[in-house]
Formats: C-alpha cells, sequence, structure tokens
C-alpha cells in the first residue's frame, strides 16, 4: 500500500514503500511517484514477457537506487554464516509465495542460471 504523506497529493508527493526484512523489522524505502511507476514498468513487464532485461537507463538507476539503501541497512551479508541466512530466506519467501499461488505457477518455468 502506498500513501502519500499527510497534506500531500499522490501526484506530486513523495511515496514510500515499506519492505519488511524480517518479521520484527521493516525497512522503509523512499521512492517518489516517477520511481514508482518505472518500478512498476520494469517489473511488470517482466511478469508479462518472462525475460529480464532493461529498457531504459532509469530502470538501472531505480535498481541501483534500492541496491545501495540495502547494502546500507543490512548486515547479514558481513555475517560468516550468510550462505546458509540466504538459503534459508529463499526457502521461506519461495514457501510463502507456493502457498499463497500454488506450485505451478509462471515462476516454476523461469530458467536459473545465475550461480
Amino acid at each position: 500500500m502506498v500513501e502519500p504523506p499527510a497534506g500531500g497529493d499522490a501526484n506530486t508527493c513523495p511515496s514510500a514503500v515499506t519492505l519488511a526484512i524480517t518479521p520484527h523489522l521493516d525497512f522503509m524505502l523512499n521512492l517518489t511517484k516517477d520511481e514508482l511507476l518505472v518500478l512498476f514498468e520494469w517489473s511488470y513487464r517482466f511478469c508479462e514477457t518472462n525475460r529480464l532485461a532493461f529498457s531504459h537507463p532509469s530502470e538501472v538507476v531505480l535498481i541501483d537506487k534500492i541496491a545501495s539503501e540495502l547494502e546500507w541497512e543490512l548486515k547479514e551479508p558481513f555475517d560468516p554464516s550468510y550462505p546458509l541466512m540466504i538459503k534459508e530466506a529463499q526457502r521461506r519467501v519461495l514457501a510463502e509465495y507456493e502457498a499463497k499461488m500454488g506450485r505451478h505457477s509462471w515462476i516454476h518455468d523461469q530458467p536459473l542460471t545465475q550461480t
């Protein structure tokens, strides 16, 4: 859910997206309306084409902004047990998705080529 700050206008004010980092901690990522539109278009295009690609430099800028903010916030990548942490997190994320969407959705057809 995206809501403008009190007294703001949804078309002109920055919007905020809350991303849950753990069940007990939230991370606030501030995105402008323009950034939300760019992120939506990029992710929607991927879902429709099953092809993860950039079509405009603004999409790269936005992904870099999100990655930079996560890099500042997260401590786990520097923990010696990070490889185990990421595997467990991936398992939980997929299990939660499959509980809602089933085990035979479009995501299961995606090629996994990065290791």
